[in-house]
């Protein structure tokens, strides 16, 4: 619908222009012009793209003054998803000889733009490259990179995006760190995958390149503990992922059987030491699953104590509160087994609810986490929600 309005106000505001104009013209190749519009509008109003569209492309040919409408025209015809049609635009109005250079630019990016909604990546980078090579504006390439970036991206050309960004960050003086960040973990990642000694070196000078670009990127950290963990170091492995945890305690979830491996593996009292100082230096339980996981070795009276300082607190998903029964059920805390096994029962029925993930940014909801959001493709954007985020303040109804 949105699309029908603009294209009736796009429509109305020719129509203007074109009676205002033939007032003033006796000039026969206008009158020709105007009468290609007009017949191209009439069947436009008659939703009769096609035909509209060949008088369009036939008024091109003829009128050296209006070249700016059907560039509009085209990107009107792209955002209804008529992709095909913007591109037969672009290409008549290319093909014209004497064209203005600065409207040949604006055509061939537009034209660009267009290969890239219609997914031909390839179309898309060649004629970005050509006007990198002809642009020497700032103005001009800064647009040329945005767009440069983003085909990369989706290709996972990581190395290519990371040049781009680069020289994007070089003419714009705006601060690409956080991305550059991320494309260095996602090489890193590709390196990784490969899962041999030689890879897993490669990828340890990524993720420290990542982190020379982010210094407290807890993407490049928790990366960083994986490849040590794989390598067998376990000290340096601990000691990224402890790192990664007192950054952002939320995101331990993602490393905490690895750590509990560590302790299993290394059965080093020094670490119990270092996670419980860890653990007592934040005063939220947003942590509390992944004290729970390490259990067997913190003890069960450790356990016990941090759950109901936990309940007492607050400050809890109904994961703490699912456990705390557990406890009960387990006669580890006492209390009367029935009572307790009704509202177990109750809080099953909102688990579902609980541990989603939600972009900051556009609202995109998973239950996995993407260091990438799917919905807007911006970075670093996506966070784990608990339960309690899902409920109103004031009648405890789910929102």
């Amino acid at each position: 619908m949105i699309y029908f309005l603009i294209f009736s106000v796009f429509i109305n505001l020719i129509l203007l222009f074109l009676i205002t104009k033939n007032k003033t013209q006796e000039n026969n190749n206008k009158k020709k012009i105007s009468d290609e519009y007009v017949k191209g509008l009439n069947y436009l109003i008659s939703q009769e793209n096609d035909k509209a569209l060949d008088m369009f492309i036939s008024a091109v040919n003829y009128d050296d003054d209006n070249i700016e409408t059907h560039i509009i025209l085209g990107n009107l015809y792209r955002n209804r998803g008529e992709v095909n049609r913007a591109i037969r635009i672009r290409q008549n109005i290319i093909a014209r000889p004497d064209l203005d250079e600065n409207i040949k630019f604006d055509c061939m990016f537009e034209l660009a733009r267009d290969f890239h909604k219609a997914g031909l990546l390839d179309r898309s980078e060649n004629i970005l490259s050509q006007l990198i090579n002809d642009n020497k504006k700032n103005s001009d390439l800064i647009k040329i990179y945005e767009l440069l970036s983003s085909i990369y991206e989706q290709e996972k050309e990581w190395g290519k995006a990371s040049k781009v960004i680069q020289d994007l960050q070089n003419l714009s003086k705006k601060d690409y760190s956080d991305i550059l960040s991320h494309y260095q973990c996602e090489l890193a990642e590709n390196e990784f995958s490969k899962y041999n000694e030689n890879s897993a070196s490669n990828a340890i000078l990524f993720a420290e390149k990542s982190l020379s670009y982010k210094k407290d990127s807890v993407r490049a950290k928790i990366l960083l503990g994986d490849i040590y963990f794989f390598k067998k170091d376990y000290d340096k492995s601990f000691y990224y992922y402890t790192s990664s945890f007192e950054q952002n305690p939320s995101l331990g979830y993602l490393f905490v059987d690895k750590i509990k491996e560590i302790i299993v593996k290394t059965n080093d009292n020094g670490i119990l030491n270092k996670l419980e100082k860890i653990f007592s230096l934040h005063p939220n339980y947003s942590y509390f699953n992944e004290q729970i996981k390490i259990s067997d070795s913190l003890g069960p009276e450790y356990i016990a104590e941090i759950t109901s300082k936990a309940l007492e607190k607050g400050d809890h998903s109904f994961e703490i509160l699912e456990k705390y029964v557990d406890l009960i059920l387990e006669g580890k805390i006492a209390a009367d087994n029935e009572s307790i096994q009704k509202i177990k029962s109750f809080i099953s029925l909102f688990s579902k609810y609980d541990n989603h993930h939600i972009c900051e940014d556009c609202g995109f909801s998973s239950k996995s986490h993407y260091w990438q959001c799917p919905g807007c493709k911006k970075w670093s954007t996506i966070s784990r929600v608990k339960l309690k985020d899902h409920i109103d303040s004031d009648t405890y109804v789910i929102k």
